[in-house]
């Protein structure tokens, strides 16, 4: 049997202490799991970093590291990305949680079509858990891509070299 490709999901964190755990628990348990979680505390003043240091011995899948100085979500995921070992991307927030089976029928659906990175709609729920609102983003990126943001970044895969 053939070796699943290796995603790397990268995952920011700043102040999250009261939703990381769950952020991370909903990427551990996907049914697609040759993963590495590369988790970055950018400089929390909760206990996040903390939180995230226990998955650390808990799952040998986490890394994480604590940024020198609060360098902002943009820099800290550049720094996250240089860090990866594998052939796709997948991006995540501290603050959210992802469906059991995210990662595998995303992967399934970028190769089958052989894009290069593809999102999808979002769910917006409260701190209960409640359903608010959804989200839904238009097919067509390279339409409205110079005019706002087509994806939603804690629900990207993509491939590395992209």
């Amino acid at each position: 049997m053939k070796a699943q490709p290796l995603i790397s999901v990268i995952m920011p964190c700043y102040n999250s202490e009261d939703y990381i755990e769950e952020a991370i628990e909903s990427i551990l348990n996907q049914t697609y799991n040759n993963i590495e979680v590369i988790i970055a505390d950018d400089c929390s003043t909760d206990k996040s970093f903390d939180l995230i240091k226990r998955y650390t011995k808990k799952d040998k899948r986490v890394r994480c590291f604590k940024n020198k100085k609060n360098i902002g979500c943009t820099k800290t995921l550049n720094k996250l990305i240089e860090q990866t070992k594998g052939q796709y991307i997948a991006r995540m927030d501290a603050d959210d949680i992802s469906f059991e089976d995210r990662i595998e029928k995303q992967f399934k659906l970028l190769t089958k079509h052989n894009y290069d990175v593809l999102g999808t709609n979002i769910i917006f729920i409260d701190s209960l858990g409640n359903k608010k609102n959804n989200r839904r983003y238009r097919n067509n990126i390279s339409s409205i891509i110079k005019s706002e943001n087509p994806l939603a970044h804690p629900t990207i895969l993509m491939k590395k070299k992209i």
